[in-house]
Order: C-alpha cells, then sequence, then structure tokens
C-alpha cells in the first residue's frame, strides 16, 4: 500500500538556459511559462543529443550554478516534498548541500554505471547506500572484473533505494539481458507501489512504441505530452516528456 505524500513536485520556470562557456549554451522553452512535475512517472523521449539527459542533470542537481562548468543563466527549478522545499537558483546552494540533497532525495542510475575506484562492491554499497543490508555484495569482487549487464545489475541494487522519492533513470537497460530487464522491472514496480514517486525514465528502444500507443488510444495512453523546444549553438531539437496514466501497462512494455 503506497505511503500518502501530501507534496513531491518539481516546479520549473521557463525560458531555463544553461550556460557551459561563452560559446556553448543549451536553452529549454515550454509552451506556458511554468511547469509542476507531480508524482508519478515521465518517460523523455527526443533524438540522441536532444538535451535530454542534460535537462534530467539540472533536475538532479547535476548541472548548474553549482558546476564550475556550467551556470544557470535563466529560469528556475524547486524541488517541494513534505519535509523540505529548496530553489536550485538560492545563493546559499553549494556543492555539499547539493551533495546533501542527492544523498538524501534522488536516485541516480547514470548512463555509465561508476564504482569508487580500487574498492570492492561491498565497499561501494556501504559508501553509496544507507541501507545496511550488505549480504548480497561479496568483499572479494572487484566492479572492474565484471561484465558490462553484471555492473548495470549490481549498480540498481546499490544506488536505488525505496527511501529516496525521486528516482532519474537514464538509460538504465543498457548492457542488460532479457532476465536483469525484468528483474529492475520488477523491483521499480514493487517500489512504485509501496511509495509516493517521481520517476523520469528514459529508454531509446521505446520512443516510437510510446507514440503509437499515444496514437491508437491504448489505455496505457498518455494524457498529454509536455514538448520542450530546445537551442543551443548547433542545432534546435526537442525532447517530449510523457507523463504515464497506466503504469502496470508500462512496465509490461518495458519488459517486452
Amino acid at each position: 500500500m503506497k505511503q500518502a505524500s501530501d507534496q513531491l513536485y518539481f516546479d520549473i520556470s521557463f525560458p531555463l538556459s544553461l550556460k557551459f562557456n561563452q560559446h556553448s549554451q543549451i536553452n529549454f522553452t515550454y509552451q506556458a511559462p511554468k511547469l509542476r512535475l507531480t508524482q508519478g512517472i515521465y518517460y523523455i523521449s527526443g533524438e540522441c543529443g536532444s538535451g535530454k539527459t542534460s535537462f534530467l542533470s539540472m533536475l538532479a542537481l547535476l548541472s548548474g550554478s553549482i558546476g564550475k562548468q556550467s551556470k544557470r543563466q535563466k529560469g528556475s527549478i524547486s524541488f517541494i516534498n513534505k519535509q523540505y522545499s529548496f530553489c536550485y537558483s538560492d545563493p546559499t546552494l553549494n556543492y555539499y548541500k547539493a551533495a546533501e540533497i542527492r544523498e538524501t532525495y534522488f536516485s541516480i542510475f547514470s548512463q555509465e554505471v561508476f564504482f569508487l575506484p580500487g574498492l570492492s562492491l561491498c565497499c561501494n554499497y556501504n559508501f553509496l547506500n544507507n541501507n545496511n543490508n550488505n549480504d548480497s555484495f561479496s568483499d572479494s569482487i572487484d566492479p572492474s572484473s565484471l561484465s558490462g549487464g553484471y555492473k548495470q545489475s549490481k549498480f540498481m541494487h546499490i544506488i536505488l533505494s525505496k527511501n529516496k522519492p525521486v528516482w532519474f533513470l537514464d538509460e538504465p537497460f543498457n548492457n542488460m539481458d532479457q532476465k536483469r530487464i525484468s528483474e529492475f522491472c520488477n523491483l521499480l514496480e514493487q517500489v512504485y507501489s509501496e511509495t509516493e514517486m517521481i520517476i523520469f525514465i528514459i529508454d531509446h528502444r521505446l520512443s516510437k512504441t510510446i507514440s503509437d500507443h499515444r496514437l491508437y488510444g491504448d489505455p496505457m495512453c498518455i494524457q498529454t505530452e509536455k514538448v520542450f523546444k530546445i537551442n543551443d549553438s548547433e542545432k534546435d531539437s526537442e525532447i517530449k516528456l510523457f507523463p504515464i496514466k497506466v503504469f502496470k501497462a508500462f512496465i509490461n512494455l518495458l519488459k517486452s
């Protein structure tokens, strides 16, 4: 049974600009000046290089004014839940505060799995997850010795926490076989059924399938996709944010 949460959402104001240097800047625009992303699951679609990961990175406090390589020039992002509220443009935000927010509220599954170098899976687990149940992680296993798919599987168990209400899943199925994809989806389904969450997922395999489901009126059908226009120094593009209406149907689609 889901635990009720009276507040959990992101507020975003547009245009939203991320400047990397004097020659490179990404600008996100939207059909309205503000957007609120509430509890639920959002599938993000777009061509390679369109800005999907950049958008998630800003929400996950991995890019923006806290970083030396990029600075948010316009727009704002706020994260609100029943215990905490914070605007990303707050002048008190620094590396330490951003790390504290990520550690407490965000599970971030990046495209490239990351393990602390020179440490076993068990040590990585202890450093990266507050859960003390590490029986499944052996001290003798060096992550660098594992295959790509097995790294993804172990990373999933280390990073994803039901105690964190926001999950950022950026191409989580890279290198995974069907068995591990099913394991991932089962974990996702279990946690989502128990806790109020916001989940963002990027997966290139589903782009056309999601569009077809919407087009043909499938019960899983998206309510209304949110379209972000993006332009930088090289090209204009767009990403689409699909709020998923029927979670079970979406999970079955991920497994297929």
